[in-house]
């Protein structure tokens, strides 16, 4: 039977609600390289034809919009989010994108991801130590954003920032992932022009009291033989912000939805701790923290026996490539064990030079949460209807209601 677009309904949110994985799985069998007529664009669904793309910048742009909503609006929405005459490595081919991104190397250094780890212990213990036998907690706002906004605001050394202005930002920010229109995403640029006068105060801040921190080592970073602008250091932090907490937000909130899916799982965790780092891989893996990214050829290149033509675009699936079978065996039984001898790993973070800078940061962040929760909880379970976000970006949750078993 011959796949449809009415069968493949990747522009639409609710797809991604009600489990999407035998739609990727018919698509991997059947039309791997997939023509979407309604969207103009590739779908591509196998691991080695999404690592391909991914690790080949010679031949595939970012440069023309990553975002599924700028194909279905005609519109650049992500660059719309930064100021004008600004530049992001998200959105750069290299070699500037290399050159961009260098500038933000001292902030992920091992040493310094792993001097976070004490507070990440201390801000996931406040969340949880509160949580009696048998209590119901909506883990979205209780755990998962409470949690990560604070860890992402220390990061930047922007500590006067509130949860509240965190999340809120982030979340205006992706809002360039719904069905919104340009007037809609034009009042969304308004409302966190509030975030850039922020950032644009600490940085002045830090210009007349000089700090040997996150904003301090920006301002003393050189780009085209010249210091940062304001502007520049402004648009860091705000990438680095809004990437670092809502992706790993929806890790959390995916951790807890899948051990309570998976309570076998979860004791064989309690029991063997150890494998909390193969576990966070299996999260990752099992439940993508965001659907997929465009790219655009910049020439006519093979990908997997289909010619994709200079200016057409192609949308990678990371989820489904998560669960291609020639990768990973039996590949939607959601096994904790599965990475402890695996030198494979999943297509969560990306590949080649768009790689995701954070995500030492993030396995880091969901490997304590995964400690802390077995040392102190026999298990949880649905306790409600868990609402999904509407949007075509990030795979998460904004409200998942769990009711918690304590030990002892």
């Amino acid at each position: 039977m011959t796949l449809t677009d009415a069968q493949i309904r990747v522009t639409e949110p609710d797809f991604y609600f009600y489990d999407p994985h035998a739609t990727y799985k018919k698509m991997r069998e059947q039309a791997p390289v997939y023509w979407h007529q309604e969207g103009g664009f590739w779908i591509l669904t196998r691991f080695a034809d999404i690592e391909q793309v991914s690790k080949d910048a010679e031949s595939f742009s970012v440069a023309t919009g990553v975002i599924l909503t700028d194909v279905l609006k005609d519109h650049d929405y992500l660059s719309q989010m930064f100021p004008e005459g600004s530049e992001n490595f998200s959105v750069l081919d290299p070699p500037r994108h290399g050159q961009l991104r260098h500038l933000l190397n001292f902030a992920f250094t091992r040493k310094r991801i792993n001097s976070f780890e004490p507070r990440i212990h201390q801000l996931v213990s406040e969340c949880l130590d509160g949580i009696a036998n048998g209590d119901v907690v909506e883990v979205v706002s209780g755990l998962s954003i409470p949690v990560t906004a604070s860890v992402i605001k220390a990061f930047i050394d922007c500590d006067d920032m509130t949860v509240e202005q965190v999340v809120e930002w982030s979340d205006d920010v992706f809002r360039m992932g719904s069905d919104i229109s340009l007037d809609e995403l034009n009042e969304t640029v308004e409302r966190i022009k509030p975030m850039f006068d922020f950032f644009m105060q600490k940085v002045e801040q830090h210009r007349k009291a000089p700090q040997d921190d996150f904003i301090g080592r920006l301002i003393e970073s050189e780009l085209d033989n010249a210091k940062l602008t304001t502007m520049m250091i402004e648009v860091f932090l705000q990438t680095v912000m809004v990437a670092g907490n809502e992706t790993t937000r929806n890790g959390f909130s995916a951790s807890l939805r899948l051990f309570a899916d998976h309570p076998n799982q979860y004791e064989l965790l309690r029991k063997e701790p150890e494998l909390a780092q193969s576990a966070v891989e299996e999260i990752l893996r099992y439940h993508n923290p965001t659907i997929g990214f465009l790219r655009t050829a910049k020439k006519d290149t093979d990908v997997g026996g289909q010619v994709i033509a200079k200016g057409e675009r192609v949308y990678l699936v990371y989820g489904a490539a998560n669960r291609d079978p020639t990768v990973f065996p039996d590949p939607d039984r959601f096994d904790i064990t599965r990475f402890v001898d695996n030198t494979k790993t999943h297509l969560t973070f990306g590949r080649g030079p768009h790689i995701c800078i954070g995500m030492a940061l993030a396995r880091l962040e969901m490997r304590i949460l995964l400690q802390e929760l077995v040392a102190r909880f026999t298990g949880f379970e649905l306790a409600g209807e868990p609402v999904r976000p509407d949007t075509l970006l990030g795979n998460g949750y904004t409200a998942l209601p769990m009711r918690f078993r304590r030990t002892g």
